[in-house]
């Protein structure tokens, strides 16, 4: 367990831990995209489920005041480890546990030897763009079209133990 600043981070894959995610990943969403609802947490919860499907994935759980209010499903890939879910309760949004998330994830990278940790982001999401910009993630010319959404998303990544890799030049 890390505490820094009032939020804890606690990695595990226990069962009400992934229906805390997929809570947070409801409503999350439904703040993204500017839904009047979230889908219910029985929706959500098969997609936690198919990110901890690897046996090495990891679940990040953020507490504020002991409720669970971010989290981030991490899975290891070839030359590292890559974010492929991570969500904060929009009630807790601008406290700073997205940031804290980033860091618990590239400290468990530097932890397991890791030298980079990845994610893709929604070209479109500009607080999350923002987000990882300031906390010394850079944009890659990697993008894809989201199979479900049809966004347009880039790959972002951090450098944990050297060089990044298809780094574009913060401007």
């Amino acid at each position: 367990m890390l505490d820094t600043g009032g939020v804890v981070v606690v990695r595990d894959r226990d069962p009400s831990s992934q229906w805390a995610a997929a809570r947070i990943w409801a409503v999350a969403t439904a703040e993204r995209d500017n839904k009047p609802e979230p889908a219910p947490v029985e929706a959500a919860l098969p997609i936690i489920e198919r990110g901890l499907r690897p046996d090495d994935a990891t679940l990040h759980l953020a507490y504020l005041r002991d409720e669970p209010v971010g989290f981030a499903v991490v899975v290891v890939q070839p030359g590292g480890l890559e974010i492929v879910f991570l969500g904060v309760d929009p009630d807790a949004w601008g406290r700073g546990i997205a940031s804290r998330l980033l860091s618990d994830v590239t400290d468990y990278a530097a932890e397991t030897s890791r030298p980079e940790v990845e994610l893709w982001v929604y070209d479109d999401n500009a607080r999350a763009v923002e987000l990882y910009r300031r906390a010394g993630w850079s944009a890659t010319d990697d993008v894809r079209i989201h199979p479900t959404s049809g966004r347009l998303e880039r790959r972002h990544v951090r450098s944990v133990l050297g060089t990044t890799r298809g780094v574009v030049p913060q401007q």
